[in-house]
């Protein structure tokens, strides 16, 4: 008999912890929430952020561990996303802008399944250098 699947530990709403977080040459947002839910053998994933500068940011993207490009919706950091699980509580995503790599994040959920912390190698939307540990809480 086949052991059912254990639900996805991604899913669910996490919120940034600034004060956990170590972000680089861009100022931290204010706020940063994400709502992630089980969509086909994937995840469909919702964010809201609002930045350093008071704009707010809606980003929509639904994505298999596949390694296939998935369109991503509302980012100014790329327009594609490609991801592959490690194990059930490691993945690692390649966002990419027309076509080229622009951030690499590696995912990683504690054992507890409460925290997520997030470290993104890369290029923003200006060409600036990208080195942060984000640390997320589940809600």
């Amino acid at each position: 008999m086949a052991k059912p699947m254990a639900p996805d530990p991604l899913i669910g709403t996490w919120k940034l912890n600034v004060a956990k977080s170590s972000v680089g040459v861009v100022p931290a947002p204010k706020s940063y929430l994400m709502k992630a839910e089980a969509w086909e053998d994937g995840i469909n994933a919702e964010i809201d952020v609002v930045d350093a500068e008071g704009k707010t940011l809606h980003v929509e993207v639904s994505y298999k561990f596949d390694g296939k490009d998935y369109p991503v919706k509302g980012s100014p950091l790329g327009d594609a996303i490609s991801a592959k699980r490690i194990d059930e509580r490691n993945s690692e995503s390649i966002l990419k802008k027309d076509g080229k790599v622009v951030l690499i994040v590696k995912s990683v959920i504690s054992s507890d399944g409460k925290t997520l912390k997030q470290t993104r190698t890369g290029k923003d939307a200006q060409d600036r250098t990208v080195d942060d540990v984000l640390v997320f809480e589940k809600q």
